[in-house]
């Protein structure tokens, strides 16, 4: 696609996303929401996190 790793990012409901995310260089959103199970999300290391799906157009600054 062209697209370095460090202009995507990598949004995630697992530990494991985040991981993926950084062994690729992206910055890492951790998503509250999802199937995950009874975990502290805090603890996976991710750049910032999101609560919704909504809050992703904010961290994007989105404008339509």
């Amino acid at each position: 696609m062209g697209v370095k790793p460090i202009e995507c990012i990598y949004v995630g409901d697992d530990v494991r996303d985040v991981q993926a995310g950084r062994a690729a260089g992206m910055p890492t959103v951790a998503a509250t929401y999802g199937y995950m199970g009874a975990t502290d999300v805090n603890e996976w290391g991710a750049d910032t996190r999101i609560d919704t799906p909504l809050a992703l157009l904010g961290l994007l600054n989105f404008r339509p």
